[in-house]
């Protein structure tokens, strides 16, 4: 009798040994969390006709403003045409430029809005030296970034100074994209919920390829468009 109480003992023991070596053994379920460099070098910046000074940023092996141009002449000294107007600027057919809600404090903070035939217009808007990029450069960008479900935060300017809450966005990138809105139909929408980005890419006719980033996401919609008349903003890239 004593050696079955025995063995019952060490069988109870041995069970007990066994459960509690399973419960602290780690999950096969963890996966670890995926993530993605994020860095750049400062460039030399950028002067345009008008005397504004931009600071820039290397990101992989490309230079990019980082702020939104706010130029009102072509390279060449010819102004481009500010319209305050609704009507004038929705049926405008050749280049124009304007403030969100017409106000000269939301230049000097998000940049002008220009509609898309001033990407194309033969007397350039861009500094000897600086283009405004196609579709694939601005998704080169964004690769660099992680892809177009994470880009975002990443060249998102960091807080809720400009860009409305929720907003995730951590510069980590130094883009420092800002929700300066578009005029869309002539009318200015969009102010602090939504950056949007003209690329030199045509989509179809009157249409032309744009980047938006909005408030609440980390997305980066690169396939997007918009009529040629819209109004958004521009980032030049270096040749």
């Amino acid at each position: 009798m004593k050696n079955i109480v025995s063995l019952i003992l060490l069988v109870v023991i041995f069970s007990s040994c066994k459960k509690n070596n399973t419960t602290q053994s780690p999950s096969n379920n963890t996966t670890p969390t995926p993530t993605t460099a994020c860095s750049f070098t400062a460039g030399n910046g950028l002067t345009d006709i008008d005397g504004n000074t931009y600071t820039t940023v290397i990101i992989g092996n490309q230079e990019w403003m980082a702020q939104n141009l706010k130029v009102s002449k072509y390279r060449n000294g010819i102004s481009i045409p500010t319209v305050t107007d609704s009507a004038l600027w929705r049926y405008s057919t050749s280049g124009a430029c304007c403030y969100q809600q017409n106000l000269l404090t939301n230049k000097n903070i998000y940049g002008m809005l220009y509609n898309w035939m001033v990407t194309t217009n033969t007397n350039n808007i861009a500094p000897i030296g600086w283009h405004v990029p196609t579709t694939a450069e601005w998704n080169i960008l964004i690769n660099n970034m992680g892809g177009n479900t994470i880009a975002g935060d990443k060249l998102k300017e960091a807080g809720t100074l400009h860009w409305a809450s929720p907003s995730n966005g951590n510069n980590c990138s130094g883009f420092n994209a800002l929700p300066g809105g578009d005029r869309f139909i002539g009318q200015f929408k969009s102010l602090n919920t939504k950056g949007a980005w003209w690329t030199s890419t045509p989509n179809g006719a009157g249409y032309a390829n744009v980047v938006t980033m909005g408030n609440s996401t980390a997305n980066v919609y690169s396939n997007d468009f918009y009529n040629e008349e819209d109004g958004l903003y521009i980032r030049l890239v270096k040749d």
